[in-house]
């Protein structure tokens, strides 16, 4: 499978059913105790997805077979990202976490390991879960004054604008909704690097 840098994918111990995935800045995708059918679930949602494609379409292999990536064209994960390769970016992993979560892998707890170039890591455990026909939804906290939520129904627009505006006292500047799946508030003021009054708002 794909390019190796080292030996065949080592056994996975018997009985261990756990699963990382890591996002690598600025285009990666790691998959850490990945079987085959999984490397296969979360490759076909990388194709299917992110529109510019894959590097390689093959997973490559690193730590003697352990931990599989792929790299994806463009910088998804990339600070300096443009903002509809950031919002892609968030409707690629949340179609993942569906589509994991709809074959068994509950998702356990995200987290920040690296400090470095790991964007962000996701530890999954294999058990009984309830599948759901609907892709995950996210809210994303944008620059220092948008939140977009990306995947919802558009019949809950109205109340994340209510709860804005009752909660956040200067006010909204503008509301982009053209973009398909996503809804975006700009406010007034810097409610995600504020100070004081802001930051309790926020």
């Amino acid at each position: 499978m794909g390019n190796v840098d080292s030996s065949q994918l080592a056994p996975i111990p018997l009985g261990f059913e756990y699963m990382c995935l890591v996002l690598h800045k600025p285009d990666g995708i790691r998959i850490i105790h990945g079987s085959e059918q999984n490397i296969a679930i979360i490759k076909e949602v990388l194709l299917s997805t992110w529109e510019a494609g894959l590097d390689d379409k093959d997973a490559k292999m690193k730590c003697h077979g352990y931990v599989q990536s792929f790299k994806l064209t463009g910088f998804p994960f990339d600070k300096g990202s443009s903002q509809v390769e950031a919002v892609n970016a968030r409707k690629l992993v949340s179609k993942l976490l569906w589509k994991l979560n709809n074959v068994g892998w509950k998702l356990v707890m995200t987290t920040d390991l690296s400090r470095k170039l790991g964007l962000g890591t996701f530890f999954f455990v294999k058990e009984e879960t309830e599948a759901v026909t609907y892709t995950f939804p996210c809210i994303n906290l944008s620059s220092s004054d948008k939140i977009q939520f990306v995947n919802f129904s558009q019949r809950l627009y109205p109340q994340f604008l209510s709860v804005i505006e009752s909660t956040w006292t200067q006010g909204i500047q503008m509301i982009e909704s053209e973009e398909e799946n996503l809804y975006e508030v700009k406010m007034h003021g810097d409610p995600w690097k504020g100070f004081g009054q802001e930051s309790i708002e926020s």
